[in-house]
């Protein structure tokens, strides 16, 4: 599949953390496209040969933001990375128009909050771009990928995991769940993946780790993403097994990722089960 990427587009990245941003960068770069990249409360040196240019934001300031992919008449945006959900508890650090927009969510789940963000860029004329026009093939595959299959406890803790997913996630949360002999050690929730991960490693030794996606998600830019950060932080809490969602997890540098998983002996399945919302 060839990238869907339109050569009289200008591309921004809106970049939080992850190796996400920096896929999108580089393969925009190779296409003749460096995008302008807005790095959220970090700052990446990889990324320097790939951008047009770089803006780190140590605060939110959508005005100055919009004011800034106008100038540089930006067409397209693509949102890639976690976004620190310390923000939402960090006022000083937001503008008025963004304070304003959280106040009027009923929700402020990460689902709702995305939803509104994008929606503000959208009525402001900007084209939100989703990961696999750019990025094409990412998708995790269904059944084994890696060298070693599950073994019987991890199949039966990734069948325990899918049927926990299918309450919480429509919630808005537990998009990641570590379980060990059918029990639930670590539910994912504003922390992230590698974090909940390691918080599992604290309290049990081996385990499996399951990610799912919300159904109703936007595939453009909220879709589960897993790379090498996921298996270093699986290998540092003894995890064993990774089990993902067919057609809706983006694996970053697969070939990389794989090799990683069977040096670990990690086992690394795609599973067909999408919760309802």
């Amino acid at each position: 599949m060839n990238s869907l990427i339109d050569q009289e587009k200008k591309y921004a990245i809106i970049a939080g953390s992850g190796s996400l941003p920096l896929a999108i960068a580089r393969e925009l770069h190779k296409k003749g496209k460096s995008p302008l990249v807005l790095m959220l409360m970090r700052q990446d040196p990889e990324l320097l040969p790939f951008a047009r240019e770089i803006f780190p934001m140590t605060e939110i300031d959508m005005e100055k933001i919009l004011y800034l992919l106008k100038e540089r008449e930006i067409t397209d945006l693509v949102f890639a990375g976690k976004v620190p959900k310390e923000l939402i508890f960090s006022p000083q650090k937001l503008d008025c128009r963004t304070l304003a927009l959280l106040s009027s969510l009923d929700s402020r789940d990460d689902h709702s909050i995305l939803g509104a963000i994008v929606r503000e860029f959208e009525t402001a004329g900007f084209s939100v771009r989703a990961y696999l026009d750019i990025l094409p093939g990412l998708l995790a595959s269904e059944g084994l990928m890696s060298s070693r299959a599950p073994n019987v406890r991890e199949n039966e803790d990734i069948e325990y995991a899918l049927s926990i997913m299918k309450v919480i996630l429509p919630l808005s949360f537990g998009q990641s769940l570590v379980v060990s002999g059918r029990c639930v050690v670590a539910v994912e929730a504003m922390e992230g993946t590698d974090r909940t991960v390691l918080r599992a490693g604290e309290l049990c030794d081996g385990g499996v780790l399951v990610k799912m996606m919300r159904s109703d998600q936007d595939p453009r830019y909220d879709i589960p993403t897993v790379g090498l950060d996921t298996l270093e932080a699986m290998h540092t809490a003894g995890l064993s097994c990774l089990a993902v969602e067919v057609g809706r997890t983006l694996i970053l540098d697969r070939k990389a990722f794989l090799s990683r998983a069977d040096k670990y002996g990690i086992a690394v399945v795609g599973v067909d089960n999408c919760p309802s919302s």
